[in-house]
């Protein structure tokens, strides 16, 4: 993996090359979604959490800009990133 990606042509979209390493991990690993376990977690701790924010959503003042920043805050949980989200505890990220 170290050899392909010290190969990797840099001049290409971060997208790209985040695409072919991912084929390569599938292809290694014989695994078509070796990120299931984590992207279940998460799936599971998100839908603990949608009543609470739906009725967030259904008191805000501006609803349309609630759902939005609701959604971009769910959209930055990365599982790249050594981080540790517990409810009503915020989160530890290292």
């Amino acid at each position: 993996m170290l050899r392909a990606v010290s190969e990797m042509n840099l001049q290409k979209s971060p997208p790209l090359m985040a695409q072919r390493i991912h084929r390569m991990i599938r292809q290694m690993t014989g695994n078509n979604d070796p990120y299931r376990s984590i992207k279940d977690r998460f799936n599971y701790f998100a839908l603990e959490l949608y009543p609470e924010l739906k009725e967030r959503i259904k008191r805000s003042h501006e609803p349309l800009d609630t759902a939005i920043r609701l959604a971009i805050a769910g959209n930055i949980i990365d599982s790249g990133v050594n981080c540790h989200i517990k409810r009503n505890s915020g989160s530890q990220c290292n």
